[in-house]
């Protein structure tokens, strides 16, 4: 598990790499560090034959010719080098299935023991870095105020990815009562309260009370009811909450926004492809507002990718697995959680962190016949 673990600690770093490229030598490189362990990964998942499923790859392949289509469609209006490689680096990304699959048949004990450490000093670093430099502003990334911003360096993603991480933890602490594995999950969702995003929290929110639903636990009864009491009796999240940052010039940014997405998608009923918004943006609409990669609308950004063909053909996805086989302790929460941050994915302002989430959820559906004294 070396590669795993290199993976983790360039996670663990993030973009800072790349920060502190640029502060020292005045570029910004595209590639990150993740990006790089990633494709040594894809190469050792090459010779992992007895772990690759043919439908699956065939699946893969298919939507990534779907995709590629769709840009091969917009090249007449506008040619965009990056959406090439935004795809190209998925389907590295999506190919190297077969190394988690591996883990988790031969590991799955090590792999969410290891993620339980990994949440646990991801917030801790976030929480000390976010102490000492509280607001954000920096090229490259949208200016945060008293936001939790992590090694992303975007509230919203980060809270998203916080929860995404917590519930493998979630699930190795149903099966260990790990005293580590609770510290760390307090601690992340404290650090998600501290992002004040609307999404990390609605979602934290489903997560909790689905796993109340399933356990009938009343320490998640009270826990959900804490959070409530926090959230209403503080005016500025609440403030937060209803006006993005806070004022209202950044609630008028984000209307503007959505304008944006209307526009962009009246012009082509094409979607454009991956990575292609802010071109579009830019010489169809000399939109210049503070969100230029993508729109502030998850909904338009699925519809100007092709997202109505990919939530559909992930959701068709599902369904596959779910017909084949999905037992009666799989956690309740992971189809829904897939589906909620499918949007994330699918953006065009494309996460690794995101895509790796989505990987390791489907190569723990397909592992469900791994041995039990792993």
């Amino acid at each position: 598990m070396t590669l795993f673990f290199v993976l983790l600690l360039s996670l663990l770093l993030g973009h800072y790499p790349n920060v502190l490229v640029y502060l020292q030598l005045g570029f910004f490189p595209k590639i990150y560090l993740f990006d790089l362990v990633v494709f040594f990964i894809f190469l050792k998942s090459l010779l992992l034959r007895k772990y690759r499923n043919k439908k699956v790859d065939f699946s893969v392949l298919l939507f990534l010719v779907l995709n590629l289509v769709l840009i091969l469609l917009n090249t007449k209006l506008l040619f965009s080098f990056g959406a090439f490689f935004y795809l190209f680096r998925l389907g590295i990304y999506l190919f190297s299935y077969p190394y988690f699959l591996y883990i988790f048949k031969t590991h799955p004990k090590k792999f969410l023991k290891s993620l339980v450490w990994f949440l646990l000093f991801l917030n801790l670093a976030s929480l000390l870095v976010f102490k000492v430099y509280p607001n954000l502003y920096l090229p490259f990334y949208d200016p945060h105020r008293g936001r939790l911003y992590g090694p992303l360096f975007d509230p919203n993603f980060y809270a998203v990815y916080l929860l995404g991480v917590s519930l493998f933890v979630l699930d190795y602490f149903i099966k260990t009562k790990s005293k580590i594995s609770v510290i760390s999950l307090i601690i992340s969702f404290v650090s998600i309260y501290l992002t004040y995003s609307r999404a990390g929290i609605l979602a934290l929110f489903l997560v909790l009370l689905l796993y109340l639903i399933k356990t009938k636990n009343v320490s998640i009864l009270l826990a959900i009811l804490g959070f409530i009491f926090i959230l209403l009796s503080s005016p500025v999240y609440l403030s937060r909450f209803l006006f993005v940052e806070g004022n209202l010039d950044s609630f008028i940014l984000r209307l503007q926004s959505y304008y944006e997405g209307l526009s962009l998608f009246s012009t082509s009923y094409i979607p454009f492809g991956f990575n292609n918004i802010k071109i579009y943006k830019y010489f169809l609409s000399g939109a210049t507002s503070n969100s230029s990669a993508y729109t502030d609308s998850l909904v338009f950004n699925l519809l100007l990718t092709g997202g109505i063909f990919n939530v559909l053909f992930l959701v068709l996805s599902l369904y596959a697995l779910y017909k084949k086989k999905i037992p009666s302790n799989t956690p309740i929460y992971l189809v829904p959680f897939l589906l909620t941050f499918t949007s994330f994915v699918f953006n065009t302002f494309f996460q690794s962190y995101f895509i790796l989430l989505l990987i390791w959820s489907f190569t723990w559906l397909l592992s469900l016949n791994r041995p039990k004294n792993s």
